[in-house]
């Protein structure tokens, strides 16, 4: 056993144990639901579908992926 695991107070063992559980029952505890509309090669081979504010009503896109930076400047 790790130092963690005999760390862990009454309250979380318990609820980890509710986790493995719903698990063993074959149940996602952590759902999702997206709809993705369009894929990234898309969207960079057809600049028509970017919204600008020169063009407000272009098409709503839905991308799903993981973002691997994010750079944060100023206020």
């Amino acid at each position: 056993m790790s130092e963690q695991e005999l760390s862990l107070s009454e309250q979380e063992q318990l609820r980890r144990e509710k986790l493995q559980q719903l698990w063993d029952m074959g149940i996602n505890p952590y759902p999702y639901a997206f709809e993705v509309t369009h894929h990234s090669r898309q969207i960079i081979e057809h600049p028509s579908l970017e919204r600008t504010a020169d063009r407000p009503d272009t098409e709503l896109v839905s991308v799903a992926g993981r973002m691997l930076t994010r750079r944060v400047m100023g206020k």
